[in-house]
């Protein structure tokens, strides 16, 4: 990325800082280089970020409800080739296929994937794939201090392929069926297991790329509870750098179930825009209920039949 700092540091530039003779640009020509110069440092961002969200979907793919091998097979051959992994004292788990590696993976020499994190590996043995993390300490504790850990010092988009390793240990130690209603209070998004445009979005317009002016997330999805078993999800974006859209989908509780009954956008602000309600996309999301368990004092898991599962942690007030 450093060279393409430098384009950008020379375009911004006052004109004659770098020579005695002054140089003037046009007001249009310089808004169309700057512009320009912007757009490929998105571009860059954008390609850079290729192999992590490739794992990070390779990884969400494999913790799926039902794994698709089609769409592991191809995320991990989009990944950069490397060297086997290092020796270390630490086992290693084999999460896909499910089972044990065939004796030492330093001995495997070939085949290798770069998965940018040295704790998951990646690799190929003819057109079969599979994928290895380390085994951790996380097996002696239970799953809901693993979950506690891992949501107290969450970014907002989780990245490292390890750390999402962690978290889906943990959720899938915790899918035995268990359901129970949600207490009363505020909560706040923390992770999903599953992996789509949002994430890379998001993860690009951390490093400020164009996608923080198109449309981005802003802040964390927050989830309602109310005295009356009444719930309500609601999401912040921005649209074109400015244009706030919000998100909000309406139910209850039923059992260990969340219920949705109505969705509604606002694009604009209150005092000017316009209410969509029941827009077509969030219909077609909120037709299936979702499994509901809460975790120690103030976490919640939610599973999304055929999907996966979200954490949601409680707002002290």
């Amino acid at each position: 990325m450093a060279w393409s700092r430098l384009v950008l540091c020379a375009l911004l530039m006052p004109a004659g800082a770098l020579s005695r003779r002054r140089l003037v640009i046009p007001n249009g020509k310089a808004a169309a280089l700057a512009g320009g110069a912007y757009g490929l440092y998105s571009w860059m961002v954008l390609r850079r970020l290729a192999p992590r969200y490739a794992v990070m979907r390779c990884l969400a793919a494999v913790a799926a409800p039902t794994p698709n091998a089609t769409e592991i097979a191809e995320l991990a051959g989009a990944l950069p080739a490397r060297g086997p992994p290092a020796p270390a004292d630490d086992t290693w788990e084999q999460l896909w296929p499910a089972g044990a590696p065939d004796g030492p993976l330093e001995a495997m020499r070939s085949g290798w994937r770069d998965t940018g994190d040295d704790a998951v590996a990646v690799r190929s043995e003819g057109a079969a794939w599979k994928v290895f993390a380390r085994q951790g300490d996380d097996a002696a504790r239970s799953a809901g201090s693993v979950l506690a850990e891992l949501a107290d010092s969450a970014p907002l988009i989780v990245e490292r392929p390890f750390a999402r390793v962690r978290w889906s240990r943990a959720l899938r130690r915790l899918d035995d069926g268990t359901a129970a209603a949600a207490a009363r209070g505020r909560y706040l998004f923390v992770f999903r297991d599953y992996v789509n445009a949002e994430e890379l979005s998001a993860m690009a317009a951390a490093r400020g790329a164009a996608t923080a002016l198109l449309f981005c997330l802003v802040g964390k999805t927050a989830l309602e509870v109310g005295p009356d078993g009444r719930v309500t999800l609601r999401d912040r974006f921005r649209l074109l750098g400015f244009l706030p859209l919000t998100m909000r989908w309406s139910g209850e509780q039923a059992g260990g179930e969340l219920r949705w009954t109505a969705t509604e956008a606002r694009l604009g602000w209150r005092w000017f825009g316009r209410t969509f309600d029941n827009p077509g996309p969030s219909e077609r999301l909120r037709r299936e209920p979702w499994g509901c368990r809460p975790v120690g004092d103030d976490l919640l898991v939610l599973r999304r039949r055929g999907v996966g599962a979200l954490v949601f942690k409680a707002v002290v007030c």
